[in-house]
């Protein structure tokens, strides 16, 4: 018998509604209440007219406004807290959970203890994270799919919106660490979660073609100027984490190599470094 009360939000923008709706129905049957939050500029109708069939008491969010991230997952934060829910699942609109695997993460986190438990996960990079049984504490997680502890969440401090975007979710795990408390993630389960889009690319080495993980301009800049910020300003960042931002500010060659909008991907690394060194953060702000 499960006794903590779980909300979940899901941050939208621009999804595919028939896809999405499907990803959500993933784990909205399992819990106790559903944010969808939409920051796309148009409200997404499918989902907006059918969230009841998500879950009966679902609430659909939406002014018109992209806010990114951390805004949207704090207010979804404090909407639980207010509603007495003491786990907040976090998910991204193209992550589901595959073959009702949900139902198998519940059972885990029910009989996990929850003393200093800050949040808890699963596996989602199978390269990195090979797949085993038993629970292990890990160093960062990714939004989608994590598990926030409400009880502790005013504690932890708030996910940081000058940010925006990206990096919002090693940045918050870093203060879930840095205030004593443990990320727990079950690695025998895996979150279907693309990183990127995939595109084959020739290597230069061996001239074969492979999957290459790309991103859209305006993520590249994200992920530049937020990565400068975490190496060289975050008060949050462990020493041991370093390795691991700078292995996310790598992921960029991929993009200045394949991306077939190469010169926008190059203004927008130029930009990142530009707005880091003014100290400018927060939501993209060019035109093109």
């Amino acid at each position: 018998m499960r006794m903590d009360k779980i909300a979940a939000v899901v941050v939208l923008y621009n999804p595919v509604e028939i896809e999405t709706f499907e990803n959500i129905l993933s784990y909205s049957r399992y819990i106790d209440e559903l944010y969808i939050i939409d920051n796309s500029p148009t409200a997404t109708a499918y989902i907006k007219d059918n969230q009841q069939k998500l879950h009966s008491n679902a609430y659909f969010f939406h002014d018109g406004n992209n806010e990114g991230m951390a805004k949207r997952l704090n207010f979804a934060a404090n909407l639980a807290i207010e509603h007495n829910c003491t786990w907040l699942l976090t998910m991204d609109q193209d992550s589901n959970f595959r073959n009702e695997s949900f139902k198998t993460y519940l059972q885990l986190f029910n009989d996990y203890p929850k003393e200093g438990i800050g949040v808890f996960c699963i596996n989602y990079w199978t390269e990195n994270f090979p797949v085993t049984d038993g629970a292990v504490s890990v160093l960062s997680t990714i939004t989608s799919g994590s598990m926030v502890n409400m009880n502790l969440f005013p504690s932890i401090g708030n996910y940081d919106e000058d940010l925006f975007l990206d990096l919002i979710d090693a940045d918050f795990s870093y203060k879930v660490i840095n205030k004593g408390y443990k990320i727990i993630q079950f690695r025998n389960l895996v979150l279907e979660h693309p990183l990127g889009y995939i595109k084959y690319g020739r290597s230069f080495k061996t001239f074969k073609r492979t999957p290459r993980v790309l991103h859209s301009p305006i993520r590249v800049y994200y992920i530049v100027r937020n990565c400068l910020f975490m190496l060289y300003k975050s008060p949050t960042l462990p020493k041991a984490a370093r390795p691991e931002i700078w292995k996310c500010f790598w992921m960029i060659k991929n993009n200045i190599l394949y991306h077939d909008n190469r010169l926008k991907v190059i203004l927008n690394i130029i930009r990142g470094f530009i707005d880091f060194s003014r100290n400018k953060m927060g939501k993209f702000s060019y035109k093109y």
